[in-house]
């Protein structure tokens, strides 16, 4: 085709449940985190979450369309479910302490930011650019979040910065 083909079917209210009889699969939305239109497909026989970008696992966290603030809340809220398997965006699968991994990495990220921008830090002191891009950053966080600690943290700092400071 040449553009994206459009969906054949979408849900406007949480859980849109499909049940063939054999196998039940609930799509959910709790809010804005990575992206406005964040979705999970939930199967509660086999307690498998596909979470899509919402939860990764590693250092590919994209944030230029996130929602930071909320983005825990939306973890917290599928931190609930009786998962045992969770099918991430990117990176390998695993058990439900990813959610509250990926959860923590954005509480720190925030809590780092804010305490930058607290102390009165301009955005030009807490991300170094390169090039017109952040290149750099004086935010350190805490090593239990390091599995999601990468090359785009300055990325993560700048995007949290303009989110806790907008324009």
């Amino acid at each position: 085709l040449p553009t994206a083909e459009p969906p054949k079917r979408t849900f406007s209210k949480s859980p849109f449940t499909l049940d063939d009889g054999a196998r039940r699969v609930d799509f959910l939305f709790f809010g804005w985190a990575h992206t406005r239109g964040d979705g999970f497909a939930w199967l509660p026989k086999e307690k498998v979450l596909c979470t899509g970008d919402a939860v990764v696992n590693g250092p590919y966290n994209y944030t230029g369309d996130a929602n930071i603030g909320n983005w825990p809340s939306v973890l917290r809220n599928l931190d609930k479910l009786d998962v045992r398997h969770v099918l991430p965006g990117h990176g390998g699968a695993g058990g439900k302490d990813l959610i509250a991994s990926q959860s923590r990495f954005f509480v720190e990220l925030r809590r780092a930011v804010e305490q930058a921008v607290k102390d009165g830090q301009k955005l030009e002191q807490v991300v170094t650019m390169k090039n017109n891009e952040p290149a750099a950053t004086s935010v350190r966080l805490p090593d239990a979040v390091k599995n999601w600690v990468g090359d785009s943290l300055p990325t993560q700092v700048r995007d949290a910065y303009l989110e806790i400071t907008p324009v």
